[in-house]
């Protein structure tokens, strides 16, 4: 099941993390987006144990395949090597950024 855009944001979680943000109150954020108040918080806790922002990205297979042959080089998950592709700047060869 994907996220389904709300209040402006692709998902119910973009929407509480960034009202949230600009200091808007649950109950308001509740409202926006057509849920409750217990809702809105525990979209906030899911959003916290995620550590900060879920980033999505699409990965034709040759892409997908490259990079897990990348990781398994590295001893690495395949979550990791995106991770330090797009989160180290260090990291990336400038021919192939």
């Amino acid at each position: 099941m994907s996220a389904q855009p709300v209040a402006g944001y692709p998902s119910k979680t973009a929407a509480v993390t960034a009202l949230t943000e600009k200091g808007i109150c649950d109950f308001e954020i509740a409202r926006l987006i057509g849920s409750d108040v217990k809702s809105v918080a525990a979209l906030r806790a899911s959003a916290k144990r995620h550590n900060g922002r879920v980033i999505k990205i699409r990965l034709t297979d040759d892409e997908f395949n490259n990079l897990s042959e990348l990781a398994k080089a590295e001893g690495w998950s395949i979550n990791d090597e995106i991770k330090a592709r797009c989160f180290n700047t260090d990291y990336l060869d400038p021919e192939t950024a």
